[in-house]
């Protein structure tokens, strides 16, 4: 029975599992019960953590960049702002390989683009490729050794040097192969890397180069070209199937008013680099790459404030690392507001009142002849400004481009100029060429004045490039000296120099081949010729100067072409009557172009080309006005050619003549002698000195009465002394300082007395102001010269304007500073300055009145100024100072005054390096103080031209 039961139940379960779909339920439901359960734990019980952990692995953060916050004058004039701009941006966001080429395939399909419209990358790195299509680096030397330094990196730069070579050293074709075939894969496994152009491998250089300064944060953007026009962006739109990553952004962009009156206070803002970022993050900053910072100026020295607090944005990716959604969660916050204590419209007009006296200058020292004898000029001090010197400097500071000339149309003047150049410049390499290769033992003095400034160019540039290093020459050898007195010729120094040891020929590769003076002379030869065969280089300008100056190409050719690049504007009338024309008719044109500041004298950038102001309030202390010329478009520093155009530029726009030009103060140094003397009991009150026009202690040195007029001034005492700018009496208190105890002339007695009283005035040490400055240096020697502001005194303008305001205000020396006070985005003031007083000079009221009667005699009773400013309807006080520092250029001219007398409301300081003379400076005051008085309006002093008065008379 018990086994019929087993066989049933057998049986049972056999048909069972033979049943499938039981089976399968079996399997099934215990893997139904185990997945529910799964599915409960991950969405009911662990849920919120995995969609967090999810979303962290989807979800990225952005910075969204806030607007710069604004930079006003005291008045609330908009001085610095903000527009929007729509600019072309690329994102790395993993839609293309980069190994195979296929991301720098994408680029040139971008490039093509932008160049239907005439459009390039912004530039990130310092390089440009030349007409023969090599790279070469452009730019200052600081941001060369940062590329450098960040293709190759401090770790290999420091083993590279280690085995004796030198990264920073290297050429621009150098680090850019390394650049291109080791990060940006211009390699074989990018088929068509032979195909690019040097041109256009730049141009994706410059765009890979800014993507990586974002690459540590991921979907940043990096802008390829700011502004562009709608048609541009509709291209970019309509292309954006084959530009992915390629987008149109709107943006802010950063806008100067009336940039070139307000470039040296302001500064400008700029890309920021990897070390910014480290020093500004270490100092609580929250900055990234691709950020916009202040680099100089007020834009630098106010960054925390003006730069506002950035906002977000969440952006959500697919798998592949691809944008599928982004959304703002936190809005930017605009940068707090500066107000400055500068006065716009003081500075402009002071900015134009500058430009048109040195103008007038230029104008009133014009030379027309072909006689001018610069040896004979110097040796008189008649300097003038020979028309054809202007001719050439059209060239020689690139106001007139080279490469333009020769792309000119084939009837264009400007292209049978550059023809001209081509072809004398194919001669004098050929003669140069006989000249080296024969080892001409002909002496540099008795060559031509062009072959020997051509030779010269020579040695120039092989001590510049590097192959005769100046720390190995023996300056006491006699091929040295002889050199130097040009009285052997070029080969027979640089034969002696190889044998001296003098050159450093280490990056010739064959070092076998070159072991012999002979072989190493071939080469340095080799690469001469090379170097001469350049395009628009200075040795072409060199070129010029012999064709102008020998009139092969004539001051009216030059006009044409300045016409011909749209520099100028001429009518086709006047045109012919260039064409026409002869030596007469091109310096006519010249002379009424400049009258009309149509060419500016920071363009001619001959003596004098440029000038610094300070205005000041003596009353508080404040910064009234703070000028130098020539200044430069802040709107545009950020274009790599208007940068490198302006590092070029000979009137050097971006060195402040109002902070960091230091100049000898010449008789403005006058009343620290005169405090000196008055204060520290070397000098009465009523005392007199006898000037007989000639010091007759020490080395004789004379008065200026006696040089100019073979006169003297007699009995003077201090306030007559300071009116009529007696050398004679103050050298006269420079030999008193100089007497020690036992009555013998010391000279560091004397220096010490004249430092130690310039000192309190402020001199020896910074003023304060924000921008950059250099400090006034004091005199280390010669201490009767050095009481009339010679010796080695050299002073900026902004030192001598906290001294005059010192004078003015009877003793309150400042700490300068341009800022007024900051706001909030609601207008809430967070911070303000008061000018605090540094240094209070407690002198005796008798002491500072004679200094004042003194100042105010140089204006009026005929003082040193001769009655200039006779038309001026109020009254002020000066003091004129003229220095020479160089026997072949004309004086500095500076001007320190305070005004109007009996209600003092302005202290000023003006400075014209080589200005012919301080009555130049002073006729800049008197045009400013023109308008400060109200008798000229600002309409009309921007309607002026150059102005017709100008100082040659030196009366100090």
């Amino acid at each position: 029975m018990f086994r019929d039961l087993f066989e049933n139940i057998e049986k049972a379960f056999k048909k069972l599992f033979e049943n499938r779909i039981l089976v399968l339920g079996f399997v099934l439901v215990p893997l139904a019960v185990l997945l529910f359960v799964r599915l409960f734990q991950l969405q009911i019980v662990r849920g919120n953590d995995y969609y967090e952990d999810y979303m962290n692995m989807t979800r990225k953060e952005v910075p969204i960049a806030a607007m710069r916050g604004n930079i006003y004058d005291r008045n609330g004039i908009l001085l610095a702002g903000n527009r929007v701009v729509y600019s072309i941006t690329i994102s790395d966001e993993n839609y293309y390989t980069k190994s195979d080429g296929e991301f720098n395939e994408m680029l040139l399909r971008l490039i093509e683009v932008l160049d239907r419209f005439g459009l390039e990358p912004e530039r990130s790195i310092p390089v440009s490729v030349d007409e023969k299509g090599a790279y070469y680096f452009e730019g200052s030397t600081s941001a060369i050794r940062r590329f450098i330094r960040d293709v190759y990196g401090t770790e290999r730069i420091a083993l590279l040097q280690e085995q004796g070579k030198d990264p920073y050293s290297y050429d621009a074709e150098t680090v850019m192969k390394y650049l291109m075939t080791g990060y940006y894969n211009f390699t074989k496994k990018w088929a068509g890397a032979s195909e690019v152009s040097e041109l256009n491998a730049l141009k994706i250089c410059n765009i890979r180069y800014s993507l990586s300064s974002v690459s540590f944060t991921r979907y940043l953007s990096s802008t390829v070209v700011k502004d562009v026009s709608q048609e541009v962006q509709a291209a970019i739109l309509e292309s954006q199937g084959n530009l992915a990553g390629v987008q149109v952004e709107e943006s802010y962009e950063r806008v100067y008013y009336n940039s070139e009156c307000f470039s040296s206070i302001l500064g400008y803002v700029g890309s920021i680099t990897t070390e910014e970022i480290e020093e500004l993050n270490a100092s609580g900053g929250d900055y990234s790459a691709g950020d916009v910072i202040g680099k100089e100026g007020i834009e630098n020295a106010y960054e925390s404030y003006l730069q506002g607090n950035k906002g977000k944005k969440v952006i959500y990716v697919n798998n592949v690392g691809i944008v599928m959604q982004e959304e703002v969660i936190e809005e930017p916050e605009q940068g707090n507001d500066i107000y400055l204590s500068i006065d716009a419209n003081m500075t402009i007009a002071a900015y134009n009142v500058m430009e048109q006296q040195l103008a007038g200058v230029v104008v009133n020292h014009l030379y027309p002849g072909t006689d001018y004898d610069p040896d004979v000029a110097y040796e008189k001090s008649e300097y003038l400004l020979p028309i054809r010197d202007v001719y050439f400097q059209m060239i020689n500071n690139e106001i007139l481009s080279m490469q333009k000339l020769a792309e000119g149309d084939a009837l264009s003047v400007g292209r049978t100029m550059d023809h001209t150049m081509k072809n004398r410049k194919a001669e004098v390499i050929s003669e140069l060429k006989e000249y080296l290769e024969t080892k001409s033992t002909e002496p540099l003095d008795s060559m031509d004045e062009y072959m020997q400034a051509y030779v010269t160019y020579l040695a120039s540039y092989m001590s510049d490039a590097g192959y005769l290093v100046s720390s190995r020459i023996d300056t006491e050898s006699d091929a040295y000296t002889r050199w130097k007195s040009h009285a052997i010729s070029f080969p027979t120094y640089i034969t002696e120099a190889l044998k001296a040891g003098w050159c450093d020929l280490s990056t010739i590769d064959d070092s076998e081949r070159y072991n012999t003076v002979d072989a190493c002379y071939e080469f340095l030869v080799q690469i001469l010729l090379e170097e001469l065969e350049s395009s628009y280089g200075e040795f072409d300008k060199l070129i010029y100067d012999e064709l102008i100056h020998t009139e092969v190409i004539t001051g009216c050719d030059v006009a044409i072409a300045l016409s011909e690049q749209g520099v100028i504007n001429i009518d086709e009338s006047y045109i012919t009557r260039l064409k026409n024309g002869d030596n007469d008719t091109a310096y006519n044109f010249f002379k009424d172009r400049i009258t009309s500041m149509e060419i500016t004298p920071a363009q001619i950038a001959l003596d004098p080309c440029s000038a610094g102001l300070v205005l000041t309030d003596p009353n508080t202390g404040e910064l009234l006005s703070v000028v130098s010329y020539p200044g430069y478009d802040a709107n545009q520093i950020n274009d790599s050619a208007y940068y490198s155009k302006l590092l070029k530029d000979q009137s050097s726009p971006l060195y402040s003549r109002a902070t960091q030009s230091r100049l000898a103060p010449g008789s403005t140094f006058k009343m620290i002698t005169a405090t000196a003397a008055l204060e520290g009991g070397y000098l009465q009150a009523d005392e007199t000195i006898n000037c007989a026009g000639i010091f007759d202690k020490l080395d004789h040195p004379r008065c200026w009465i006696y040089r100019l007029q073979n006169g003297e001034h007699g009995d003077l005492d201090v306030v007559h002394a300071l009116g009529q700018s007696c050398n004679c009496f103050f050298y006269e208190l420079g030999y008193r300082f100089s007497l020690n105890g036992d009555g013998l002339y010391s000279p560091t007695t004397g220096i010490n007395v004249l430092t130690e009283y310039a000192k309190m005035y402020g001199f020896g040490e910074l003023t304060g102001i924000e921008t950059s400055e250099n400090v006034s240096t004091l005199t280390t020697e010669l201490p009767v010269t050095s009481a009339i502001g010679q010796g080695t005194n050299a002073f900026t303008t902004i030192s001598l304007a906290r001294y005059v305001t010192a004078l003015a205000s009877s003793g309150n020396v400042y700490e300068f500073k341009l800022l007024n006070h900051i706001e909030d985005g609601s207008g809430n003031t967070i911070l303000s300055y008061t000018p605090k007083i540094t240094n209070y000079l407690d002198f005796s009221d008798s002491t500072w009145n004679l200094i004042h009667e003194g100042m105010y005699t140089v204006v009026h009773e005929g003082g040193s100024r001769n009655g200039d400013f006779d038309n001026l309807r109020y009254d002020y006080a000066a003091k004129s100072g003229s220095a020479q520092e160089n026997r072949k250029r004309p004086e500095h001219g500076l001007y320190v005054t305070y005004g109007p007398y009996d209600d003092i409301s302005y202290a000023m300081a003006v400075q014209v390096p080589n200005g012919y003379s301080a009555g130049n400076a002073a006729l800049i005051a008197n045009a400013l103080y023109e308008y400060l008085e109200g008798d000229i309006t600002l309409e009309e002093i921007l309607e002026n031209s150059a102005s017709s008065g100008s100082v040659n008379d030196i009366l100090d």
